[in-house]
């Protein structure tokens, strides 16, 4: 057993932020390191049951909650006490697993004050930019030297995109505003293990994807739901609330509170059509499985709403909007649709990434 001790905690934004440490944890522990995982919510309920064997810290951290009526950001922004509270908890967290569990690095995703100056601090992101709505880009560069001073003191940051053109991420991890010594882009993260079985698809089935913070996530899932209903679709929903175990099946419609990574990869490979959020996670183990979407972003969540238009316009997947959504008329859409081929990347990957890491943490301890 390695004896380089690491903590992996996600920030708790719905499930992608937990979902894309699933690699990380897998590689971690395929070194012989010994993981300790931290989180909250159902964000830490995916990983505690996904790694049941690994110690798991409850952190009483905020979940974000978008309001029904509201742009995502002004929910955001009215949230903002709350959020700076858990910034100067973060710092105290990190200093508890550096003393009190003796941790040499600290993974950190999207948890800019998650890091600790005595241990080899890393972290997740891949919004370098922050997309801000119209009436407030001009504030953008101001809001990238933010970041940019938040981001300063990690040892390394990891980008889950890759460095050249047929990147995921676009302008949020790429361009001028991105560029910073110690960034890394280590790859898509993705939680499905490949490669998967041929697996047929099945005539007129369609798999929605709806997970995020609520009410928002709520409201999108139940005006699918009845659109499929009342044109007699065959749909399987994956609601992403993993705290909840109930199956729910009427007439054509099948809905799952959350599924396992193998039976959730199985259903997206049978689908003839697949809806999904378009958060930046969701995009990634879309790739993975090499699977066309139609993409629907959140209102007003800017990233979203950028992602979901910057792969439409590559050609990989098709945007739609929740205003006036016509079910039917998207999926003869995306059935005619001519989509992108996937493209094979080469470059520098988690496990290299992760073994230049524990190289590192080896030096210093050996140096200290």
């Amino acid at each position: 057993m390695n004896p380089t001790k690491v903590f992996v905690c996600p920030l708790s934004w719905g499930l992608g932020h937990a979902t894309r440490c699933i690699p990380i944890v897998e590689a971690l522990l395929a070194q012989k390191v010994e993981v300790i995982i931290g989180g909250n919510g159902a964000s830490g309920q995916l990983l505690q049951t996904r790694f049941p064997e690994l110690l798991f810290i409850k952190i009483p951290f905020h979940e974000v909650m978008l309001h029904r009526h509201l742009p995502a950001w002004l929910s955001i922004v009215a949230q903002l006490p709350m959020l700076i509270g858990d910034l100067f908890k973060e710092r105290r967290v990190a200093k508890q697993m550096v003393s009190e569990y003796g941790v040499r690095i600290i993974i950190s995703d999207n948890r800019y004050m998650l890091r600790s100056s005595k241990a080899i601090s890393v972290l997740i992101t891949h919004q370098l930019r922050i997309m801000l709505p119209l009436m407030l880009t001009p504030l953008e560069p101001i809001l990238a030297l933010l970041i940019r001073a938040l981001v300063s003191p990690f040892s390394q940051v990891w980008v889950p995109d890759f460095s050249d053109e047929q990147n995921l991420s676009g302008a949020l991890s790429h361009g001028w505003l991105c560029r910073k010594k110690g960034v890394v882009y280590v790859g898509p993260l993705s939680r499905f293990r490949l490669p998967l079985p041929l697996i047929p698809k099945v005539g007129g089935k369609v798999v929605a994807i709806i997970s995020g913070p609520d009410p928002r996530r709520s409201l999108i899932q139940k005006e699918i739901i009845e659109q499929a209903a009342a044109e007699s679709i065959t749909l399987t929903t994956i609601c992403g609330t993993p705290t909840e175990n109930v199956i729910e099946r009427k007439g054509t419609t099948t809905l799952y509170p959350h599924l396992s990574d193998d039976a959730l990869a199985k259903e997206l490979a049978s689908a003839e059509v697949v809806i999904a959020n378009a958060g930046y996670s969701t995009v990634m183990d879309l790739w993975a499985l090499d699977c066309h979407a139609l993409l629907l972003p959140f209102p007003g969540q800017t990233e979203q709403c950028y992602l979901a238009k910057y792969l439409a316009t590559k050609g990989t997947h098709l945007s739609i909007i929740t205003t006036n959504l016509n079910l039917t008329e998207e999926i003869k859409r995306f059935s005619e649709f001519q989509f992108t081929k996937k493209e094979s990347h080469r470059g520098v990957d988690l496990h290299l990434a992760i073994c230049n890491l524990l190289k590192d943490e080896k030096y210093a301890n050996h140096a200290g």
